[in-house]
């Protein structure tokens, strides 16, 4: 993705609160793409690690380890089994 995906983060982010598991799945996989790009959505997506879906919750945690290390670190520090 180009730097013209940067505009839709707050609503990728806004999306991993949706009631759809699959619209957070989607929203944490897109983000993901974005990566580095996308740093500012890496505290709803450790929220995200909490979510009841397993999918969404490996979404969340792939798209923290293409961020940046320290998102990488809210992976291993989260209590919930992904």
């Amino acid at each position: 993705m180009g730097p013209e995906a940067k505009v839709a983060i707050p609503v990728l982010t806004d999306a991993l609160k949706d009631n759809d598991a699959k619209v957070r799945q989607s929203s944490a996989e897109t983000l993901s793409g974005i990566g580095t790009e996308a740093k500012a959505a890496i505290p709803a997506l450790t929220n995200v690690l909490k979510d009841n879906e397993a999918e969404v919750r490996w979404s969340a945690a792939y798209a923290l380890s293409q961020m940046s290390p320290e998102a990488k670190v809210a992976v291993p520090a989260s209590p919930i089994q992904i």
